[in-house]
């Protein structure tokens, strides 16, 4: 038996739109509304009604910690109007954590906005920052005697990439560009939040959860294939990287400026998966994604598991000696065997980097309730509980008592 350190954090990530239902001023809502996507979050998994019971999930999954987000568009339905009933439906889930022991990661910023941002321009506009650090203060304030850990945006990479390259998640843009200046504001936006909570909160630990995939040449002997994949990657990992960890600014095409130093006081991995990258002129990046074809299983996302990738993510971040946290690791999936395989071998591979000296102190599996996959709808199974979306019925699952298990004796 192999044993992690004593105070190893084992937990559980959410995100509040992909569960809770009922968040009408949201700019996702917006969408659904005009057609623009094909889901239907109006209930979710009804959490914002039954997140006691959730909640209640936690302690018998021996778990320590729990990654949820705050609703800005819950919170601030109009602009500069606070509702407060909302604000304490928050504080509510945060006493509870404390209660029973559990620490709470705050994530501000997971992927929607309110509507009336939205219309504004949202963070295309440097000049709209002010609105969200407005929204950061109330919350600072309000959460301030009981949050240690603040994740201020979570996945901005990925955020802009579904919204500004892809076009696939609001406001459903194809504008690489724009793209750019979105994760520059983002980022201008992370540093002043910093200094804010640090402000009212000494002891606070401020960051952000990156999603990281592990990239490779489709072609290891093509000087194109690793060509692409530098490109990609550039985009895709190493601009926040450098701007977060090191102080530096690598926007191309004139869009950087000199600042003082964007600060980070711990490192937040989201990782899940290998993609190989073949060189293509009339792609992103020259870049076209590949999974894997040797791979025989694929999850429901149709990504490959590949836990060796996340020994390859530590080692990439081991030089900067900060706290690492695994944020969101997750497989979707209806089989609980592959489930199970995919905690274990992940949980392995950080065993390992731990004994290399790389400070990685938790782990957050990917998700605790099945829920809402962004533009995917219902169908892929990420959580760890069951959720039936007629009857709103909750059931552990076999591999949540499995990791309940190794969160029980910290122990693999």
């Amino acid at each position: 038996m192999k044993k992690f350190p004593k105070d190893f954090l084992f937990g559980v990530s959410t995100s509040s739109y992909q569960i809770e239902g009922g968040n009408f001023n949201s700019d996702w809502y917006y969408f659904e509304k005009q057609g623009k996507i094909k889901t239907n979050s109006q209930t979710c998994c009804d959490h914002r009604n039954r997140f006691k019971e959730d909640l209640s999930l936690l302690k018998k999954l021996n778990l320590n910690a729990y990654r949820f987000s705050l609703e800005w568009a819950r919170v601030e339905p109009e602009e500069n109007k606070f509702d407060e009933k909302e604000i304490q439906y928050y504080k509510s889930i945060v006493k509870i954590l404390r209660d029973n022991k559990i620490e709470p990661f705050l994530t501000l910023h997971h992927f929607t906005n309110p509507v009336w941002f939205y219309k504004k321009g949202g963070f295309e506009k440097k000049e709209n920052i002010k609105y969200f650090l407005n929204y950061l203060n109330k919350i600072v304030n309000a959460f301030k005697k009981e949050v240690k850990f603040w994740i201020v945006f979570n996945e901005p990479n990925a955020f802009c990439f579904a919204g500004w390259t892809l076009g696939v998640n609001p406001p459903q843009k194809k504008d690489p560009i724009l793209h750019l200046k979105v994760l520059r504001n983002i980022l201008t936006c992370y540093q002043e939040s910093y200094k804010i909570i640090h402000q009212n909160i000494k002891k606070a630990q401020v960051g952000i959860a990156q999603d990281i995939i592990f990239f490779e040449p489709f072609r290891k002997r093509s000087n194109l294939d690793w060509l692409a994949t530098f490109l990609l990657d550039f985009i895709s990992n190493e601009i926040i990287i450098k701007n977060l960890y090191e102080g530096k600014t690598l926007f191309p095409l004139g869009l950087g400026e000199k600042k003082e130093k964007v600060k980070a006081d711990f490192i937040g991995i989201n990782y899940y998966t290998r993609l190989l990258v073949r060189f293509d002129p009339n792609k992103f990046c020259f870049a076209k994604k590949i999974v894997n074809p040797k791979v025989k299983i694929k999850t429901q996302m149709g990504w490959e598991v590949y836990p060796e990738g996340l020994t390859q993510v530590l080692l990439r971040f081991k030089k900067y000696k900060k706290p690492i946290y695994i944020l969101e690791n997750g497989i979707a999936t209806l089989n609980e065997k592959e489930r199970e395989n995919f905690i274990l071998s992940h949980l392995e591979k950080i065993l390992q980097a731990i004994t290399q000296k790389i400070n990685v102190r938790g782990y957050f599996y990917w998700s605790l309730l099945d829920n809402l996959e962004w533009a995917k709808g219902f169908t892929p199974k990420f959580g760890i509980v069951k959720v039936d979306f007629k009857t709103q019925k909750r059931e552990i699952k076999e591999s949540g008592y499995f990791y309940a298990r190794i969160a029980q004796r910290k122990a693999i």
